[in-house]
């Protein structure tokens, strides 16, 4: 039997004014379930748990249905888990949340939807449109069960695309605010092809993030002492890091979409919050630097000041791009002939 150490996520929204979470150490074996992980926990402490409908959790930043396997988990994740559910700003009794939200957003189509596609999205969905990270950041983004319910209609009639492309393109809550469920849901089918293709349809640029993936680089020069974070690395690019000298600073929010169609736009404040979140996320875990790849250093480094006016926050923090680093890397030590004195955040090596 294997070990596993808990953090489990408690609230009463009429006694509490902050969650708090209960300590539990518990064995498991490799058929043991999340599920199996509740019902001991729930015999050893007590908690509300809404057993009518499909279980759904988020553990650390992970989103998943407590069907799934501890050791699948355990393998992405480690042992150390802080199990909340899918929606803590709508926990009403621990893992009770008021779900009317994601109700709304079926309820956009009722005119299209008969009962049992209604009972269909409204079964199968909950844990998408509470991953989103999107919701985070916007109460008012429709979801994007919406988005799959709006291109199965239109596959389904294409006649009706005017009706639906109008639904979802609000410019307050519409399909301008979505980002990629990719990294945050465990196992996800993806379906962001679907997505790609609304945006097309309403006639919206739509870029998904790129990975920053570096290898195969001769070492001359390190970084040793450094911490160093990175935007959605490859495993490889963690590796270079590591053995290079710097301490690779693991983050999961590098791994978020930042919905970067929008800061040509007038969304451009969502898009600039969730850059911040995760620069935050690097400096308060005392990253010294962070990689990114070409694209994105005119936007990391350059947009920084308006970044800290989106989040409301100093951030400051030193950005190198792919190319930098690897030239880096490789011996080069001249500021110039690096780019770095453009930097508009200073980067001391």
């Amino acid at each position: 039997m294997k070990k596993l150490f808990i953090e489990l996520f408690h609230f009463d929204k009429s006694t509490d004014y902050l969650p708090y979470y209960k300590k539990q150490t518990l064995k498991y074996d490799n058929n043991t379930s999340i599920n199996d992980l509740l019902d001991t926990i729930n015999q050893l402490d007590s908690f509300c748990l809404d057993k009518s409908k499909t279980i759904n959790v988020k553990i650390n930043h992970l989103y998943t249905n407590a069907n799934t396997k501890v050791n699948d988990i355990v393998e992405v994740l480690g042992n150390d888990w802080k199990i909340e559910p899918i929606s803590i700003y709508r926990a009403t009794k621990d893992f009770v949340y008021d779900n009317s939200d994601f109700l709304a957003s079926i309820a956009l189509f009722d005119k299209y939807l008969n009962y049992s596609q209604k009972q269909h999205y409204t079964d199968n969905y909950e844990l998408v449109y509470y991953a989103s990270n999107s919701i985070n950041l916007n109460r008012d983004y429709i979801g994007d069960v919406a988005l799959y319910i709006a291109y199965d209609l239109i596959s389904q009639n294409p006649s009706l695309k005017d009706e639906i492309l109008a639904i979802i393109t609000n410019e307050n809550s519409g399909i301008c605010y979505h980002t990629s469920l990719e990294n945050r849901i465990f196992a996800f089918a993806n379906q962001e092809s679907k997505i790609a293709s609304l945006f097309g349809m309403a006639g919206i640029t739509y870029k998904k993030p790129s990975y920053l993936d570096i290898s195969d680089i001769q070492i001359a020069q390190k970084f040793d002492g450094f911490n160093i974070s990175a935007y959605m690395p490859t495993t490889q690019t963690k590796d270079l890091i590591k053995n290079c000298g710097g301490t690779y600073i693991d983050i999961s929010t590098a791994y978020n979409d930042i919905a970067i169609c929008n800061l040509k736009s007038d969304n451009k404040k969502f898009s600039l919050k969730l850059i911040g979140e995760f620069l935050l996320d690097a400096k308060d875990n005392n990253a010294d630097l962070v990689i990114v790849d070409d694209e994105y250093l005119s936007i990391f480094d350059g947009m920084q000041c308006n970044i800290e006016n989106a989040v409301g926050r100093d951030i400051r923090m030193p950005i190198l791009s792919k190319t930098e680093f690897t030239k880096i890397l490789g011996g080069n030590k001249d500021t110039k002939t690096l780019g770095l004195d453009k930097h508009r955040v200073g980067v001391s090596l």
